[in-house]
């Protein structure tokens, strides 16, 4: 199943406001809302059975994911639902179906209120029924202060609600009558919900709080549309939704039953689509690629294997550059300073393979080589015959491979920050360049990485805490710059450790002796180094 993304832009060009999306199959239109605080990523799974049967749009719900927030939040539903309006229309949407689950269930209630006339038919997933007073006990607790703090505080408040959200509900009232049957923990899935968290940030209570105080039975029974209610018995909210049984429901409602594994859950759904599911208006989908990002600076570009995601600067028609960010960063990474060169130039800035957005290089293709080969078919797919490269630190060495395999392409060869770790290996521990951060379910692995980052800020070698190896200059140790570094590197890290081992063992001075093309080194002010392979580092400030 090939599942692609892009960006729909709600705004304007001077005020643009972005919706990520995934795209999925063909047919009939199906839109696809996400629970708090995730993404659209976690809908995958039901994605790729809904995929069979229709053209699936899963948008981030904007302020999370890597949607952008909505500019007048408010304090309901109301700016989701106008904002899922937008998108829908940006796309040339006209009807279609609408799947919602928890906070994207409220958000496909609403809207089947309000805009009855565009929804084929609706599909809700984890619905629910509180009194008042069980909302004002659940709500009071349950949305802690996770804003990032310098001391790394914000980690460990993050993952206690991660981790006990998959043992009680609510997640913080830890009686045995709110133990939830069969519930344990997952590293893998704690570890997703903590990124979530930390991606949506300080506000991520916003659209999950609004939908707790929607979460009422007179809420949804104005919808007219012919509309699926899926009663997982495996839901945390299971109690809540049984209440369901206790009114007379219209003729267009239909419970669907479904035992209590993911497995028997993803057999209902399925069955919506053979069995269930109201005739769709529309036979086919038909996307309106004129409503995408426009000169919003972000989008994706189609290779043979996946996504390269990328922001741009400058006229295409300039002088192309490559600026290649920081391994474990993201394109999000560069300055300003790195997109608007002085010059005539045409800037792309894409996130590596396997970072950011951009999917990870082919099975088996890992390390260096894996992160070349994807750029170079970058480059050729842009149709560059000429073109310079500007990398930054840890992607000297990614930068230096690419010029050799791109050969007299590449004019002019700007490295900031670079290493070579390879012609120090005699002075520094190696291993200790490249730590363990295998993720465990007490969550340390994440101050562990907070703390990591923090002393490459202050010291070199990181593990070097004394006044001896302290940096020069100002420390970046501000919160949300660490944060921001944080998640960047566990977005990176399942590919991580190959690439940084190659990385430490690259001979960097030996392969810069082998080009052709103008070499520039650049350093920082904290930058420990002041040439490599006997060339000066000038200043680059």
């Amino acid at each position: 199943m090939n599942i692609t993304q892009n960006y729909a832009n709600i705004g304007s060009e001077k005020q643009p406001q972005l919706v990520h999306f995934r795209r999925a199959g063909t047919g009939p239109a199906l839109v696809m809302l996400h629970a708090s605080p995730m993404s659209s990523a976690a809908l995958l799974p039901f994605v790729g059975v809904a995929a069979e049967f229709c053209t699936v749009i899963a948008p981030d719900t904007p302020g999370y994911g890597c949607s952008d927030p909505l500019p007048e939040p408010g304090s309901d539903l109301t700016g989701y639902v106008a904002a899922l309006d937008e998108f829908t229309k940006c796309l040339g949407l006209h009807s279609f179906g609408l799947y919602g689950t928890a906070t994207g269930a409220q958000i496909a209630i609403e809207f089947s209120k309000t805009h009855g006339e565009r929804v084929d038919y609706a599909i809700l997933d984890n619905a629910a029924h509180f009194t008042d007073a069980e909302r004002d006990s659940i709500v009071a607790g349950y949305f802690p202060d996770l804003t990032p703090d310098v001391t790394g505080s914000h980690l460990a408040r993050t993952w206690s609600v991660a981790r006990d959200q998959c043992v009680f509900f609510p997640w913080h009232q830890t009686g045995p009558d709110t133990r939830l049957p069969g519930g344990g923990v997952n590293t893998d899935v704690v570890q997703h919900m903590a990124m979530d968290f930390l991606l949506a940030g300080k506000d991520y209570d916003r659209a999950y709080r609004a939908a707790f105080a929607n979460e009422k039975m007179e809420r949804l029974q104005p919808v007219t549309a012919p509309t699926i209610i899926m009663r997982w018995q495996g839901s945390i909210l299971k109690q809540y939704t049984d209440r369901f049984d206790s009114v007379e429901w219209p003729d267009n409602f239909t419970m669907l039953h479904c035992g209590p594994t993911r497995e028997q859950r993803a057999e209902g759904f399925r069955s919506i689509f053979t069995e269930h599911m109201p005739q769709a208006r529309s036979k086919d989908c038909h996307i309106n690629r004129a409503g995408n990002t426009g000169n919003t600076g972000k989008g994706f570009i189609d290779l043979g294997d996946g996504q390269c995601h990328y922001q741009f600067s400058g006229d295409e028609q300039q002088s192309p550059v490559l600026a290649l960010h920081d391994v474990g960063r993201s394109q999000r990474s560069l300055s300003a300073r790195a997109l608007a060169r002085s010059g005539p130039y045409h800037v792309i800035a894409p996130d590596l393979a396997g970072h950011g957005l951009s999917q990870p290089p082919q099975a088996g293709q890992g390390g260096i080589d894996g992160v070349v080969e994807t750029l170079a078919e970058l480059v050729e797919t842009l149709g560059w015959n000429s073109l310079q490269l500007q990398a930054e630190q840890d992607s000297a060495a990614i930068a230096v491979e690419l010029a050799g395999r791109l050969g007299r392409s590449v004019t002019a060869l700007k490295l900031v920050n670079a290493l070579d770790y390879a012609a120090l290996a005699g002075e520094w521990e190696q291993q200790k360049l490249c730590p363990d951060f295998t993720p465990d379910s007490e969550g340390t692995h994440l101050l562990k990485t907070w703390h990591w980052l923090r002393d490459r800020q202050l010291y070199w070698p990181w593990y070097a805490r004394d006044a001896t190896h302290a940096l020069p200059g100002e420390p970046r140790l501000e919160a949300g710059y660490l944060n921001a570094r944080l998640t960047d590197f566990w977005l990176a890290y399942p590919g991580l450790t190959e690439l940084r081992q190659e990385i430490v063992n690259y001979p960097l001075a030996t392969n810069l002796d082998k080009l052709d093309c103008t070499v520039e080194l650049c350093r920082t002010r904290q930058h420990p180094l002041a040439e490599v392979g006997g060339r000066s580092l000038a200043g680059y400030s």
